[in-house]
């Protein structure tokens, strides 16, 4: 994953070819030190790891009443970073064929139709639907701040490509799956 244009923010996204995590870290321009595809190794050590929606989840234990894992992991001392970068190709799927088991996958969905847009609670950024030809729908996370927020959501259909997530999605009584875009790119063709 990239945090370049500000779409995946506090976290970094790694694959080994076989399963992905996703690594609290909690800093900002992360692509300057981990550009995308870059390899790296991670120590796990002081670390604790956790499937949270569906995902594993690498991050530093709290010890508080709620036990959650806290978003600080120290770069110098958990990461490593060899000077390798690795060409990242998106899987190709439609909407149906995501499963909980591509949680953390990057992929890439042809031939969607904008619905609507709905909010975050505090306006945080924003989740806009799309629909395929069946009417199977998805959701995709834009933050606020991320570079081109303010684009129109598009008329035609497009692709969209992203990482996929499991979350509550205000407005829709169920938990659903949301591609979070690695830029804006991604979406905006």
């Amino acid at each position: 994953s990239s945090d370049k244009e500000g779409y995946i923010s506090g976290a970094m996204y790694i694959d080994d070819g076989t399963e992905t995590a996703k690594l609290l870290v909690d800093v900002y321009d992360l692509h300057s030190i981990y550009p995308e595809g870059a390899q790296v190794s991670i120590s796990l050590p002081g670390l604790t790891a956790t499937i949270e929606d569906y995902q594993l989840t690498i991050g530093i234990r709290v010890y508080d009443r709620l036990n959650g894992l806290k978003s600080i992991v120290q770069l110098d001392k958990h990461i490593t970073c060899a000077e390798k970068i690795n060409k990242i190709a998106p899987l190709n799927c439609n909407i149906t064929d995501i499963t909980h088991k591509i949680c953390g996958k990057l992929v890439t969905i042809n031939k969607l139709n904008y619905v609507y847009t709905c909010y975050d609670e505090g306006y945080y950024g924003k989740y806009l639907r799309f629909c395929d030809q069946e009417q199977n729908h998805i959701y995709l996370y834009i933050d606020n701040y991320a570079a081109g927020f303010s684009n129109l959501a598009p008329q035609e259909p497009t692709d969209i490509t992203g990482i996929v997530t499991y979350q509550n999605v205000p407005f829709d009584t169920n938990d659903c799956f949301v591609i979070l875009p690695r830029q804006s790119r991604d979406i905006w063709h």
